[in-house]
């Protein structure tokens, strides 16, 4: 076989489906087994080594997808692994070994102040307020402030070369599809996970003691950051049911299994707000979906079925979760503590906040954990000051711009509404910064700022580079 077209084969396979479903297979492994570490770098390899073959680096985006989910230990008690960010050598070697074989195909010319996108171009801002969050104050551990910086600094030098890398290719339509393939087979991920713990616990009543003292412990994260997760996957899943195949009561069942699996957390805010959306959701995708007795009777069934569990499970779950809900709006600490100290941080230090390194690992207690005031707008006012808040919001709204105006594309709008959900949930709770958050929610962003045409979406008026006509 010519080998110009095993390396078209490989490119195919690494944009397809076949690649998200035997990444997905590795992170799960690599979770159930315990041997986590020796699946990461087996998930690096097969990630990174499409980029030494093809001119695609979709691979890559499935890596920093996923990999989150494979850490089966205590997130918070992983200083000692830290040389896994050796990891990073190889993925950055491969773009740019990739960037250096295929720079001819590459749009340099789109970052022209002409042709900038303004997601694109004030993401690279935010750098300034990171850069500054607490000059005032004085940095306690400045090395922590850097490695804040860097890390923004990374995602927008990332970020800009996907962009370049991506926005000539024909395939680049494909973006949003592969995007929310890729959150689909995130919310599988963790559903799974979530059936082996309570399978793992051994009975029915410590599951019902996990679901009442919200205990849920799946290494990378608990019962909030699932809820977080569940925020951006179940949209993407609900999507599935508009295509026009004979696929859809699969995803009618996974979404409502997901939602099901999100009320068992007990994360008030992320089921609040998909609750919210999701008989919106589901009268939508009736209006629009090609199968409407097929979705109509599959939903029908699920929810049916639902019910008769809820009802034969009454006596131990519905206490259990009684304690949760029964909280309210309670704002478990919040109000004590997180918010009270976002303000006086705030207060104190309005112009450039307090910086990252402000209190880290004092609430944790794991000495690198920042300080989060669950509430990404406190986040920002307290960490960056008036300064963050101005970039940051110029920046939403050029995110959210970005969707207004992909708006007739149905797969723009469910990623829309997972980031609405995911956003929402994280004016209540932590997330937004949390790095494997944001590098999903970029990811989004990017899947919908590269299909724009070229004269959409730009950072800066086109007429103040038009020529203007003699007087």
């Amino acid at each position: 076989m010519d080998g110009s077209k095993v390396f078209d084969k490989i490119e195919k396979f690494c944009s397809g489906d076949l690649f998200i479903v035997a990444a997905a297979a590795v992170v799960f492994i690599g979770w159930v087994t315990g041997l986590w570490v020796i699946f990461l770098c087996l998930l690096a390899l097969l990630c990174t080594a499409p980029l030494f073959f093809t001119s695609s680096n979709r691979s890559l985006l499935v890596f920093f997808m996923q990999f989150t989910f494979i850490i089966s230990h205590n997130s918070h008690d992983l200083a000692s692994y830290w040389w896994l960010l050796l990891l990073l050598i190889p993925l950055f070697g491969g773009l740019i070994f990739q960037g250096v074989r295929f720079r001819k195909e590459y749009r340099w010319d789109i970052l022209r102040p002409s042709k900038f996108k303004g997601q694109h171009f004030f993401l690279l801002l935010l750098m300034i307020p990171f850069a500054l969050g607490g000059i005032v104050r004085g940095h306690e551990k400045p090395l922590v402030i850097f490695l804040a910086f860097l890390i923004i600094f990374m995602v927008g030098a990332a970020y800009t070369y996907y962009m370049v890398s991506n926005y000539g290719r024909e395939d680049k339509a494909e973006m949003p599809s592969f995007v929310l393939k890729n959150l689909v087979a995130v919310g599988i991920i963790i559903s799974l996970q979530m059936i082996v713990y309570y399978l793992k616990l051994g009975s029915v009543e410590a599951i019902v003691d996990a679901i009442a003292k919200k205990r849920h412990a799946l290494g990378w994260g608990g019962p909030n950051n699932i809820g977080t997760i569940y925020t951006l996957a179940i949209p993407a899943t609900l999507y599935f049911c508009t295509k026009d195949w004979n696929r859809t009561p699969l995803f009618v069942v996974a979404a409502i299994a997901e939602y099901a699996l999100l009320v068992s957390t007990g994360s008030r805010g992320s089921i609040l707000v998909v609750t919210v959306a999701m008989p919106a959701m589901l009268l939508y995708i009736m209006a629009v979906t090609p199968h409407k007795r097929a979705y109509g009777f599959s939903l029908c069934a699920v929810i049916f079925a639902a019910m008769v569990g809820i009802v034969l499970t009454a006596d131990k779950i519905i206490p259990a979760l009684a304690d949760r809900f029964a909280m309210g709006l309670d704002s478990n600490g919040r109000m004590d503590f997180e918010y009270p100290a976002a303000w006086e941080a705030f207060r104190n230090h309005p112009i450039f906040g307090v910086g990252w390194d402000y209190m880290m690992g004092e609430r944790v207690k794991d000495g690198y954990t920042p300080l989060w005031f669950h509430s990404t707008i406190l986040q920002v006012g307290a960490v960056m000051g008036v300064v963050g808040l101005l970039f940051h919001g110029v920046w939403t709204f050029q995110r959210y711009r970005s969707f207004f105006l992909n708006r007739k594309d149905t797969r723009v709008q469910f990623l829309f509404v997972s980031t609405l959900l995911f956003e929402g949930y994280c004016m209540v709770d932590t997330g937004f910064f949390s790095p494997s958050f944001f590098a999903m929610m970029i990811i989004i962003q990017f899947a919908v700022e590269v299909t724009l045409e070229e004269d959409e979406g730009l950072a800066l008026p086109r007429r103040l580079f038009e020529p203007k006509g003699d007087d």
